[in-house]
């Protein structure tokens, strides 16, 4: 951060004039206001500066727009690819004003959207996480031995059913576990082909994943709540659930307690969907979950239980009209999401 007053000067006059940054360009008024009269510091505003362009670079890619973008940075996100850590960690005064500065103008930016996001949880273990659940360590911290005894009769379950490979399937991130045993592919490119092959948007369908373990965090309460009240995809894996740090995250959110919200759980076999569950804590089985009173109780088609990928396939396809806004769909799927 060593940028002068005038080059800042310079390169805002020169966004503000760009076309790319059509969307971005209250803010950069703004900036262009800030340096004309040198309201603060030059490190502070070449900070914000940078964000503001890290926001037009990243509402570049399919699924989230400039407002969207900026409307999370008012909650106090920062990105690292933005580069404004050195101004955040020197200047205490930086993210008052990064708050003030994206809170005033979020809202004054366009809705340009380059493509329809679904909102996708995956209740989903990494590799790494998956390893501290074979091996109990993870259950140490818990007085109750029963956790660590049901998770090895699911084990056994699994054995049974010759399902040996099941540790194998996770990867480094949420979407790259293999959650069938009648197919190979990964939940994205599980997820990515359904959305391809739905037809009457007017924009491609992209997920657009979020990470259940810092979905309660402070800076991502906006995002929290947006999902409880526009709906999001859960998906919960029903191994991934005994992990105690995923099943604390996810019950914390309190999304499946929102009519909004889609939840589909997910075993590698049939049988693993009625394996017996103490949920950590509390004197209380899995079957006395929301999810659960909803899927069984209350008979909401936005809840299932599958065991194959047709069938969550089946099950995804059949919840997009639901969760698309009826005025982004096109032709005879908009005449009838709208009656």
């Amino acid at each position: 951060m060593n940028m002068t007053w005038d080059e800042i000067k310079n390169e805002v006059s020169t966004l503000i004039d760009d076309a790319a940054y059509k969307s971005v360009r209250p803010m950069l008024q703004h900036l262009q206001s800030i340096a004309l009269t040198e309201q603060t510091t030059p490190d502070v505003t070449e900070g914000l500066l940078r964000a503001v362009k890290g926001i037009q670079q990243d509402a570049e890619q399919p699924g989230e727009s400039a407002r969207e973008i900026a409307n999370r940075a008012a909650g106090g996100f920062v990105q690292p690819d933005w580069k404004v850590d050195d101004v955040v960690n020197v200047n205490g005064d930086f993210k008052k004003i990064y708050l003030q500065f994206f809170g005033y103008n979020a809202e004054k930016l366009e809705e340009v959207v380059q493509a329809i996001k679904i909102n996708i949880v995956p209740v989903v273990m990494t590799v790494v996480e998956a390893q501290e659940l074979i091996t109990g360590t993870i259950f140490n911290e818990f007085g109750d031995p029963v956790y660590k005894q049901e998770f090895d009769g699911l084990l056994e379950l699994l054995e049974e059913r010759k399902i040996v490979d099941w540790l194998e399937r996770y990867g480094q991130k949420a979407e790259d576990w293999q959650p069938f045993n009648d197919t190979k592919a990964t939940l994205d490119t599980l997820i990515k082909s359904t959305l391809a092959s739905m037809q009457g948007y007017d924009k491609p369908l992209v997920p657009a994943y979020t990470d259940i373990r810092t979905l309660n965090d402070e800076t991502r309460r906006r995002d929290l709540k947006m999902m409880r009240q526009r709906g999001c995809v859960v998906i919960l894996d029903t191994i991934s659930v005994r992990h105690p740090s995923l099943q604390r995250a996810y019950r914390r959110s309190l999304l499946d307690a929102f009519p909004e919200t889609f939840i589909v759980r997910v075993a590698p076999v049939n049988d693993a969907l009625g394996a017996v569950q103490q949920m950590i804590r509390f004197k209380e089985t899995f079957d006395l979950s929301e999810f659960h009173q909803r899927f069984r109780f209350d008979r909401d088609g936005k809840c299932d239980e599958v065991s194959e990928s047709f069938r969550f396939e089946y099950w995804l396809s059949n919840q997009i009209a639901k969760i698309v806004p009826p005025d982004q769909a096109t032709g005879v799927r908009g005449y009838y999401d709208r009656t």
